[in-house]
């Protein structure tokens, strides 16, 4: 979709998937865009892009590891500043 970054899955689907919310916004509004002209096929089009992926389940879990991760460093700096 529209980043590129090198850490986050991208989707190998025809009709590729959102990946990260900023995407996945993206696709909500092109919905509702093709609903307020009466763009029928569009909408199966971008409806049919929120279907399960992959790539969304690997950077979910990449979100969910780095919030562990940082959770872990609050932990860990909490326990050495005594607070």
């Amino acid at each position: 979709m529209t980043d590129s970054r090198p850490d986050i899955p991208q989707c190998p689907h025809v009709f590729d998937h959102p990946v990260t919310y900023a995407d996945r916004q993206l696709v909500n509004d092109a919905i509702a865009y093709s609903r307020s002209i009466g763009d029928l096929t569009g909408l199966q089009i971008h409806l049919a892009r929120l279907g399960p992926c992959h790539a969304r389940e690997q950077y979910l879990a990449l979100l969910a590891d780095a919030e562990e991760a940082a959770h872990a460093d609050n932990i860990t700096r909490d326990h050495h500043t005594g607070t």
